[in-house]
């Protein structure tokens, strides 16, 4: 399952504007640092604030944000941590998305963006798709082990062992640490 989520944007507004009452800014995509600085830069650049005034503009923030997933962009966030996180969801979609909302807001961006690769089991469209393709993977290397054992009595039991296994509870045992999220019409799971 792979959900696109579109190109994640920031509201880039000039202090000075803001200061004097004025909002003033543009959305700009924040998927690469040239690209956002531009934007920043055109901000900065068309202040009302600073043609009334004749003095420059020259301090920015992040007053929005769109696509974001549950990462939240504070005001005065760094540039190159705005475009690493919008970039990882850009490039990992939904999923880096919902990793998001249970990443810890303490670490800092690259720990997190690294954090995904290992945490990232894998997306599924129903909650319990995950505890199902764990538990029939493990059944088959059950049987696989007993159809090797050469013990006829034990594969015949074995050939049937849906009939002895509750399948639920053993996929519910087998994500144990793992967590889903529901994000953006499916579910994503990661390790703890």
């Amino acid at each position: 399952m792979t959900v696109l989520l579109d190109t994640p944007k920031v509201w880039v507004a000039s202090l000075s504007d803001y200061n004097d009452g004025v909002l003033h800014g543009k959305w700009v995509n924040a998927v690469d640092a040239d690209e956002l600085w531009e934007g920043i830069a055109e901000v900065l650049a068309s202040s009302p604030t600073a043609a009334k005034t004749g003095q420059v503009a020259e301090e920015h923030g992040f007053f929005d944000q769109e696509n974001f997933g549950g990462f939240s962009v504070p005001e005065y966030t760094d540039v190159e941590s705005v475009v690493a996180v919008g970039a990882a969801i850009e490039e990992h979609g939904a999923a880096f998305a919902a990793y998001l909302s249970i990443a810890s807001s303490d670490s800092d961006v690259s720990v997190v963006i690294d954090g995904f690769a290992d945490a990232y089991f894998g997306s599924y469209d129903e909650e319990d798709d995950l505890g199902n393709e764990l538990a029939e993977e493990h059944i088959a290397n059950v049987k696989a082990v007993m159809e090797r054992s050469n013990d006829r009595d034990s594969a015949f039991m074995f050939a049937s062992i849906e009939d002895y296994i509750d399948v639920l509870s053993l996929g519910e045992s087998l994500t144990e640490g793992i967590e889903l999220v529901r994000y953006d019409g499916g579910y994503h799971a990661f390790r703890h």
